[in-house]
């Protein structure tokens, strides 16, 4: 129902790999420290391996991989292992909210088992969940499960109205409630 990027499979249109290859060159000389491999999904793009490896072979930098991990596989978790990146899942809340914001069945428990081959792999990954109406109720749920599968890091943040959000904007948190959420 939303994503930041405005990533959707409707969506077609993609970045030649020597543009992202350059671009990913470019780091260590403009010092830039951390790159995001995102998309959509980035698992999908048909030369991934290609960018993490020209990502690996920056020195010093930090890469992460944004994905949905529902296309995680041993060799993939191994390649993202081996180049010392990290992986940030975006989980919806508890199993049926999450198959139902993605209008996915069975998309949590890819999902977790994708997260599951991560951590097997040593990657560092970070539960990354957007919080709204519909799941605010859940969270504690949500950071128990980020917790018991391995999850280095959990990542809260409130439904923005920005990219496919804006269509949502009357699911956002209102101010009490985004207070008692940061308290709690």
């Amino acid at each position: 129902l939303h994503c930041y990027m405005d990533g959707s499979p409707s969506r077609r249109e993609q970045l030649a790999i020597a543009t992202v290859q350059q671009t990913i060159a470019e780091c260590d000389r403009l010092s830039i420290g951390t790159v995001f491999l995102t998309g959509g999904e980035p698992l999908l793009y048909p030369w991934f391996d290609e960018a993490l490896q020209t990502a690996a072979r920056v020195p010093g930098l930090c890469v992460t991989v944004c994905t949905n991990a529902t296309l995680m596989t041993p060799r993939r978790a191994a390649a993202l292992a081996e180049a010392g990146a990290e992986a940030n899942v975006s989980i919806d809340g508890e199993p049926g909210f999450h198959d139902y914001f993605r209008n996915v069945p069975g998309a949590f428990r890819r999902a977790e088992k994708g997260v599951s081959t991560l951590v097997d792999a040593g990657v560092r990954v970070t539960i990354v969940t957007t919080i709204s109406q519909g799941n605010l109720e859940s969270l504690p749920e949500t950071a128990r499960w980020a917790a018991d599968i391995g999850a280095r890091t959990l990542r809260v943040q409130p439904l923005l109205s920005l990219g496919r959000g804006v269509e949502i904007a009357d699911q956002r948190l209102t101010d009490d409630q985004l207070n008692s959420m940061l308290l709690e």
